[in-house]
């Protein structure tokens, strides 16, 4: 429950002491279950993510508070969240069997709300998608409702971006997080997570491609199209399980191609003007890109994080990098080596490394995921090699 409390996702934007709170009856449980902790290599690595994770943000509160600290109760907020959500996430997922359940269990969850989208679009057709209408998700980042957000409609699916085409309606898939750009990584993430072949795998990453088609994110087809060049690359050393790869790729991909450009830039449907006005976002992530690193060239130290008077500027991380300077980025790119070199073997390595480059990707250049707690959980996978 304290996973759908965090940012990024929707609710993690007003509920993240409701989340604190669900976390640490999650830990009395644990201990009440498992009087010790084993020091396995999952709990090692866990922990070591953990407490480095809590040093980086020790070290940016400071180097904040050292270059003025504009808005010190962020900052303090995201230590605090950053400092319970990494010690208690990494205490319970050192046990394998939890770690597995758990990340299976997101899983499902991102697949949940891809079958909820579909069901609520097929049924938009016969009932009027204001009839369907269940609540709405009114966030502190919530500016314009009726701009993006259209509210919670039946079964259970988040409506972002809703437009009519020829009289029905239209609307991307943010899943549970707080925007379609977000939930594109965790569905790239998710269909790499599936190992095996049978026809319940198919079906699954079936599912998951629709999803990435539902989130109308240019971003996740690149991404998507990135992460599955590395997974043959990773692969190659089969030439029958590379051809298998290749030809199973390529056929998704000209799918997933044909469909985009179809929604996107024919004039019938015209999505890229109705959904979000694409060009005026990429432009501006160009310019918060261009200003976070001019702003980086003039203090190689950074500003501090949080205090920009320029909401654009950490935008991604690259944006981000005149806020933590170059010492923060020396931190958390060595967070990310932790993170890889810490696990068992080569093979390992290169699975991690797949399943957490849409991640990597979307964080780089499109999503301010340096103040998103579970973004982190997702670098405390257990990693066997074979699930």
């Amino acid at each position: 429950m304290s996973a759908f409390l965090l940012r990024p996702m929707a609710l993690g934007e007003s509920f993240t002491i409701l989340s604190i709170a669900f976390m640490l009856v999650a830990l009395v449980c644990f201990f009440i279950n498992n009087q010790t902790i084993l020091l396995n290599t999952v709990s090692i690595r866990n922990l070591a993510i953990g407490i480095y994770t809590i040093f980086i943000w020790i070290y940016l509160v400071i180097q904040s508070i050292c270059f003025g600290a504009n808005k010190p109760h962020y900052l303090f907020s995201a230590l605090v969240t950053f400092t319970s959500v990494m010690l208690v996430y990494s205490l319970i997922l050192s046990d394998r069997d939890i770690n597995l359940k758990f990340f299976v269990f997101i899983r499902t969850v991102i697949i949940f709300f891809i079958l909820s989208y579909f069901t609520t679009l097929i049924v938009s057709f016969i009932i009027p998608l204001d009839h369907m209408h269940l609540f709405d998700i009114k966030t502190s980042s919530t500016v314009d409702y009726s701009d993006k957000w259209g509210g919670v409609y039946f079964p259970l699916t988040p409506a972002y971006g809703i437009t009519k085409i020829l009289g029905m309606p239209f609307f991307r898939s943010p899943g549970p997080f707080r925007e379609a750009g977000i939930f594109q990584a965790f569905i790239v993430w998710a269909y790499f997570s599936i190992r095996g072949s049978g026809k319940r795998e198919f079906c699954l990453r079936t599912v998951l491609i629709l999803g990435l088609f539902a989130s109308y994110s240019t971003a996740g087809i690149v991404i998507f199209g990135l992460t599955s060049t590395v997974s043959i690359l990773f692969n190659i050393s089969s030439a029958v399980k590379l051809k298998v790869i290749f030809k199973e790729i390529l056929a998704i991909l000209m799918v997933i191609s044909s469909l985009l450009f179809i929604f996107l830039y024919m004039p019938i449907f015209g999505l890229i003007d109705k959904l979000g006005k694409a060009q005026a976002s990429v432009s501006d992530r160009v310019e918060a890109t261009y200003n976070g690193l001019l702003l980086l060239v003039n203090n190689p130290l950074g500003i501090g994080y949080f205090n920009s008077n320029d909401p654009r500027i950490g935008v991604n991380f690259i944006s981000a990098t005149g806020l933590i300077g170059i010492p923060g980025l020396i931190l958390f790119l060595f967070l990310v080596i932790l993170s890889i070199f810490l696990l068992h073997n080569k093979k390992q390595r290169k699975q991690y490394v797949i399943l957490m480059m849409p991640f990597f990707l979307t964080a780089l250049f499109s999503q301010p995921f340096i103040d998103a707690p579970f973004v982190y959980v997702m670098l405390l996978q257990s990693i066997n090699g074979d699930s």
